[in-house]
């Protein structure tokens, strides 16, 4: 009994989402001056814990600034952002 519940939190351990600040030092160490949230966007997509949407014929939506992420906000409250997957 107690082996089948460590193989359980094993399991479960090893599907979790690493954190974003993880994930944000792990790649900024490894890149360096080179390091930009793509990397961490990759990551995450690489690894199955994020999946990419079309959010509409040549849509880009930049969330980096506070300007950027104000921009798509209102874009998805205007429904010029959908959620449906194409």
């Amino acid at each position: 009994m107690v082996r089948n519940v460590k193989k359980i939190k094993e399991s479960v351990k090893s599907k979790l989402t690493p954190s974003f600040w993880i994930v944000q030092d792990e790649e900024s160490e490894k890149l360096g001056e080179d390091f930009s949230i793509s990397a961490i966007t990759r990551k995450y997509v690489k690894n199955k814990n994020a999946k990419v949407r079309n959010i509409g014929k040549g849509t880009w939506v930049d969330c980096g600034t506070p300007d950027g992420l104000l921009q798509a906000s209102l874009m998805a409250k205007n429904k010029e952002i959908t959620t449906r997957r194409d």
